[in-house]
């Protein structure tokens, strides 16, 4: 069964969260002698775990982005039942292929080719070692959740002042001198992000920045249950 969570803050608090005395989930307002949770920090999984688990009213900090519909599946007993029959056949049919490859093998006496070659091998350190050290160009579009493309976005390299902005489309191109390099992209009003450049990081970066907008106050939480799965969203969700 699919359940949809739409969180919204109906009455926004004008108290400053800063102002609080810390707590272990956030901070302890008071005013209104309430404790307000800091979801600001979680993942949307980890809201839509904590409004699972408690059903009383709660006061949150969040931020503009994280006051959506969230939608989670709620597993039936009979929906559990058939993922473990799944992962019995996915295990027997797993053992039955080893057995056969270990046969096989025992019939087969296999051909081993070792090659030791020092010249072959620092050849290529050399040649890594120069596509490390060698500058390129990275390329990549910057945006945001509430407008999109984000124009004169700043991207530079962290402890450097080499950098760039972003044109009217969020689009920005560097040369960085080597892949060791961490970049940071930034906008007023949105959290920075790091980038740690690495030999797997694409040429091409899509980076989006979120806002450090917050809204306190007391959630309201509207729930909306689904229809029961079919039979086929059943079978596809035991390959989840």
């Amino acid at each position: 069964m699919q359940q949809k969570i739409t969180l919204g803050i109906n009455k926004p608090c004008s108290a400053k969260f800063d102002s609080f005395k810390a707590t272990k989930a956030g901070g302890f307002c008071g005013s209104c002698q309430k404790e307000v949770i800091d979801f600001t920090k979680m993942t949307d999984k980890e809201i839509i775990q904590y409004f699972q688990n408690n059903q009383k009213k709660s006061c949150g900090r969040f931020n503009k982005t994280q006051l959506k519909t969230y939608s989670t599946i709620i597993p039936s007993k009979r929906t559990y039942n058939l993922k473990k029959i799944g992962i019995g056949l996915m295990s027997f049919s797993l053992l039955s292929i080893l057995a056969m490859n270990k046969s096989q093998a025992q019939q087969t006496t296999p051909t081993v080719i070792t090659e030791t070659s020092e010249n072959t091998e620092n050849n290529k350190k050399d040649k890594n070692s120069n596509l490390e050290n060698d500058p390129f160009t990275i390329t990549g579009n910057v945006t945001c959740a509430e407008y999109g493309a984000l124009p004169s976005a700043t991207i530079h390299i962290k402890g450097t002042t080499l950098g760039t902005i972003t044109d009217f489309d969020g689009n920005f191109s560097i040369t960085i001198p080597h892949r060791d390099i961490i970049l940071i992209v930034s906008f007023i009003g949105y959290e920075s992000k790091e980038i740690k450049m690495t030999e797997n990081t694409p040429s091409n970066l899509k980076v989006e920045l979120y806002s450090t907008c917050e809204l306190l106050g007391e959630v309201s939480v509207n729930e909306v249950y689904q229809s029961k799965q079919t039979v086929w969203q059943k079978f596809k969700g035991l390959f989840r």
